[in-house]
């Protein structure tokens, strides 16, 4: 029996020490990530909504908006933007914002990991579409944590959210500042459209059609990261006791 169990505690122990150092996800911590507004942002159009990506892997509790002076909570309308790597969620006011008024962002991790924000609204609200995004490259990189994407690197000049639509109208990624992701296989040609949604919700028109092929990446980094592995190490750990003691009482 020990020459069968000494390979299968091997296997065990090493898929636990795998295990213990899980991908790199940065959005495990928290349901949402808000991507809209910038924390301390001033200026803020009163009917603004928050871009926040949606974690699967995480459950209760949702992100809230409250007035920082009377400490209203505001009731939101979810919009759902569901592309192929990942999910981003608007979260419109159901009224506008009071102008000059700060507000408070909780339930929700900032992508440099604070736990929600503040921002301050400015003296009117915003319904003019932003422009259409800069394309600036085209190339590869990892978008999630489950594999490889087409990276395009656009220009956005105002604060907002890029998203790719594939030629059937569906969207086939989003980004965020200066990047954002497409799912693609690899060495298939991808051809999209780019365009952008404003705080506000208003869209910018889309570009003209560009064209990518995923090749294997020459960086080693995450970016987006909406997925992560469910933790197995406790259990091969756990699995991994009694062949120990077997083994140690055979001696």
């Amino acid at each position: 029996m020990q020459p069968l169990a000494l390979p299968l505690l091997t296997t065990l122990l090493s898929y636990s020490i795998a295990d213990a150092a899980p991908a790199y996800c940065p959005l495990d911590a928290a349901r949402h990530v808000v991507l809209l507004p910038n924390v301390g942002a001033t200026q803020v159009p009163t009917n603004a909504s928050l871009w926040v990506v949606e974690n699967a892997f995480q459950s209760e509790p949702v992100t809230r908006l409250f007035d920082g002076v009377t400490n209203e909570e505001i009731t939101l309308e979810t919009i759902t933007h569901a592309t192929k790597t990942g999910v981003v969620l608007q979260l419109r006011p159901e009224r506008s914002l009071t102008p000059n008024q700060m507000y408070r962002v909780e339930n929700a991790r900032t992508e440099d990991g604070a736990q929600g924000l503040t921002f301050v609204t400015g003296s009117d609200r915003d319904d003019e579409a932003p422009p259409t995004p800069f394309i600036l490259s085209v190339g590869s990189g990892y978008t999630d944590c489950t594999g490889y994407g087409l990276l395009v690197r656009v220009e956005l000049e105002e604060a907002g959210i890029a998203f790719a639509e594939d030629p059937d109208g569906a969207l086939s990624g989003f980004g965020h500042r200066e990047r954002l992701g497409l799912y693609a296989e690899e060495g298939e040609e991808q051809s999209f459209r780019v365009f952008a949604f404003d705080i506000a919700g208003n869209k910018s028109p889309l570009s003209a059609t560009e064209r990518g092929t995923l090749e294997s990446p020459d960086d080693d980094g995450g970016w987006f990261c909406t997925c992560t592995e469910t933790p197995r190490s406790g259990l091969a750990f756990a699995l991994a006791l009694p062949l120990l003691v077997l083994l140690r009482r055979r001696r």
